[in-house]
């Protein structure tokens, strides 16, 4: 690279540049823009897990936004046959689970279970009840609920599968790396011979070499800094490129924050509303294991209140007998938002919502109350 870099300046300034020793401070600067692109290429050709790596020789998933496919696969129960196939794996103390006869959005459900003597029926069928009812509020989606829950007990001689799965458990595997010891890149002016750093052009020439320093110096602090500079948490550039960082983090796992929207909802908040979007990414972030595996289910209401900032009461069919096709979303402090902003609001919730739920939109001037019954909807 010196020795091409040499012939380049010859072919450009031969007539005026007659001085390619070391001593020349055009060399010595020349030699030190060499080493900083070599010590940048040096830096760029390590593993992805080096950048990673923080200082006490750990990655931290969760501060990187780096989630594992057990946390973010979007593949949760949306039939009567993957009901049935997740209940039988996932349904503790019984040997299968089916869901039958779907009417109107409600199931019929029958548990199949092993008869055992030493057990009260009643007892077992109120232990193996309470937890099937956990896993379906965990994971039914919106607009379906249970009519039914029948038992089905056999006896010990019975030719059925007698394997009972206990339920899954999901652990981050921890990553685990080594932080190499990058170079240190001494200041350029340093490096000049002795003559040149001493006298009364020594002053010159250092204001001089400045800029060139300071922008090498930071292009490389940079490839230090990276497990900081894309942390979740850590905001060591400006807003918008923080904002930037946050959506490639989304993007990774097929996220696209509505920004437009989110702004023009807060639009009366100045210059507040962005500085809350990148907060509401990051609370997004923070948790969107959560948000994905039940994006559909019992966390859709948080999923628009943390991606709109507003804060709304979702009520479906669980609530509401004969109206499991429908999907209630109610709104508070209506006339703070224009019409165009409303409708844009629930053009997003149609968007967002499974294509067989229709949602119907409640608008109320006064602010939302804490929580919302069947008894607060018939009143209204």
């Amino acid at each position: 690279m010196r020795l091409d870099s040499l012939a380049l300046i010859q072919k450009l300034s031969g007539n005026i540049w007659t001085d390619f020793n070391a001593h020349d401070p055009g060399i010595t600067l020349l030699e030190n823009i060499i080493f900083a692109i070599s010590e940048l290429g040096y830096k760029t050709d390590f593993d992805i897990e080096d950048y990673l790596t923080s200082k006490d020789g750990n990655i931290d998933l969760r501060r990187e936004a780096l989630y594992t496919a057990e946390q973010v696969k979007e593949c949760f129960p949306v039939s009567a046959e993957d009901y049935s196939s997740f209940f039988s794996k996932y349904l503790k103390g019984a040997i299968r689970t089916e869901f039958l006869n779907c009417t109107d959005g409600c199931y019929e459900v029958m548990i199949v279970a092993k008869d055992n003597s030493q057990l009260k029926k009643e007892n077992a069928e109120i232990a193996l009840l309470k937890s099937f009812n956990e896993l379906w509020n965990d994971w039914r989606l919106l607009g379906e609920n249970i009519s039914s829950v029948k038992f089905l007990w056999l006896d010990e001689d019975s030719d059925i599968e007698k394997v009972v799965v206990e339920t899954a458990k999901h652990q981050v595997v921890s990553v685990e790396g080594i932080r190499r010891d990058f170079l240190n890149f001494a200041p350029i002016v340093d490096q000049f011979p002795m003559i040149y750093r001493k006298g009364e052009d020594a002053l010159t020439l250092q204001k001089f070499l400045e800029p060139v320093e300071f922008l090498i110096k930071k292009f490389l602090s940079k490839i230090d800094d990276f497990a900081d500079l894309f942390s979740v948490d850590v905001l060591k550039t400006s807003k918008k490129k923080y904002c930037k960082i946050l959506d490639q983090m989304l993007a990774m796992y097929g996220m696209e924050y509505p920004d437009e929207l989110f702004m023009k909802i807060h639009e009366h908040e100045g210059e507040t509303a962005f500085v809350n979007l990148l907060r509401a990414k990051v609370k997004y972030i923070r948790s969107l294991p959560a948000l994905h595996m039940h994006r559909c289910g019992k966390y859709f209401g948080t999923r628009l209140e943390i991606m709109l900032g507003v804060k709304n009461h979702i009520v479906d069919g669980i609530y509401l007998n004969k109206n499991f096709g429908k999907i209630f979303v109610v709104w508070g402090n209506s006339d703070t938002y224009s019409e165009e902003t409303r409708n844009s609001m629930e053009d997003f919730v149609r968007e967002e919502l499974p294509a067989h739920l229709i949602p119907v939109f409640i608008w109320l001037s006064e602010s939302l109350p804490e929580k919302i019954s069947a008894s607060w909807f018939y009143e209204k």
